[in-house]
């Protein structure tokens, strides 16, 4: 297990986020283009890790079979964030122009990355092994000197990166017409390092150096075994659907490690979803308020997620919603043997909305078969 994440890392740059956050271990590009608001709704290889009451709302014995690649090809900091509000779209000679070259790179932090996930969905069972991996580089700068004295700006590098691999499994039993719960075993592998360099430190290049190397890395020796719960209360119509969910994560946690202490913390959440539907196409409307204890110590605009799904068939479906405070839109395409989507969303690193955000594009195929 600990050499196939290493494997993706090399051969595909992928992308998560901070440990410290109340997002599910997977989310599927679609659904996070619609904000990531997965307690009431989730595309099939994302209800183990979104809401596994999710399985008993259907009848198909055998629902979801396949796999999906998803690639970030990269992604920028917000620019009204830069240090000059003009920046060219090509970086200046840093030899005749350090301090304009300077502006331009710590305008634009990269994040790149991508995932790999493969599933089984049934009506009662659901299997998810995924792998994903992030890097993030961030340049800033301070100004050297005594307070309030003028200095010289010296520039500061962060690298980041944070591997994701695991696998999943979940079951869900109807109690009532109308009430569902769910169980997820979970089983995850973790590497996160945050590595800051500063311009001013002799050592600075040795320690650059190690950094690059670190991101080739993978330390598979921390790990967690879990238990999440959730439950659904279904109540249909015959063109409108009202759904109510609760989920608790990490219920029951062994093997934590200090590098993923924060995804072992317990928390609940509750979502709420509308389903406007006629014949095999639907609206989906939904609300996710994540972290009710606020456990994480995040701010209301990380906490809430909603968005909206237009699904005809099986065949097509577009989403947008509101994620970290911004924007979210995606869509996907069955072309019968693969199906293709385009998803854009923001990731906030800080606490608040708004601290540190990253536009990120993905790009998704997936094959497998809906019965």
């Amino acid at each position: 297990m600990g050499s196939y994440p290493h494997i993706l890392w090399v051969l595909v740059l992928s992308a998560r986020l901070e440990a410290k956050t109340n997002e599910p271990l997977f989310v599927d590009p679609f659904d996070q283009g619609a904000g990531a608001s997965v307690l009431t709704r989730a595309t099939q290889n994302g209800i183990a890790a979104a809401n596994p009451a999710l399985l008993a709302d259907g009848d198909k014995l055998l629902r979801w079979l396949g796999s999906r690649l998803t690639l970030y090809p990269g992604s920028l900091g917000a620019r009204e964030n830069a240090s000059s509000p003009e920046i060219s779209d090509s970086a200046p000679d840093p030899a005749s122009d350090p301090s304009g070259f300077l502006d331009f790179f710590t305008a634009e932090p990269l994040h790149v990355g991508g995932a790999l996930a493969a599933s089984i969905v049934t009506g009662k069972l659901a299997v998810l092994a995924f792998a994903n991996a992030h890097a993030d580089i961030k340049a800033t700068s301070r100004q050297s000197g005594d307070e309030g004295q003028l200095g010289v700006a010296i520039p500061r590098l962060a690298f980041r990166k944070e591997i994701y691999a695991g696998s999943l499994v979940a079951t869900a039993a109807k109690l009532s017409p109308w009430l569902a719960i769910g169980a997820t075993g979970k089983y995850l592998i973790a590497d996160d390092r945050l590595s800051t360099i500063d311009g001013s430190d002799v050592q600075g290049l040795e320690r650059l150096q190690e950094s690059i190397e670190e991101l080739y890395q993978f330390d598979s020796g921390n790990s967690i075994t879990g238990l999440d719960f959730g439950s659904l209360i279904f109540l249909p119509a015959a063109l409108i659907d009202w759904r109510l969910a609760a989920t608790v994560s990490n219920v029951l946690v062994s093997e934590q490690s200090d590098k993923v202490e924060a995804r072992s913390s317990r928390y609940a959440n509750l979502g709420l979803g509308v389903t406007i539907h006629r014949d095999k196409s639907a609206i989906h409307l939904s609300l996710d308020y994540r972290d009710l204890a606020n456990v994480f110590e995040q701010g209301l605009g990380k906490r809430i997620y909603c968005g909206a799904r237009i699904t005809i068939g099986n065949s097509f479906g577009v989403a947008i919603g509101m994620h970290h405070g911004a924007p979210s839109y995606g869509i996907e395409v069955d072309l019968a043997v693969i199906k293709l989507g385009l998803s854009t969303y923001t990731r906030e690193y800080g606490r608040q909305v708004g601290d540190d955000p990253r536009k990120i594009y993905a790009l998704s195929m997936a094959g497998g078969s809906y019965f």
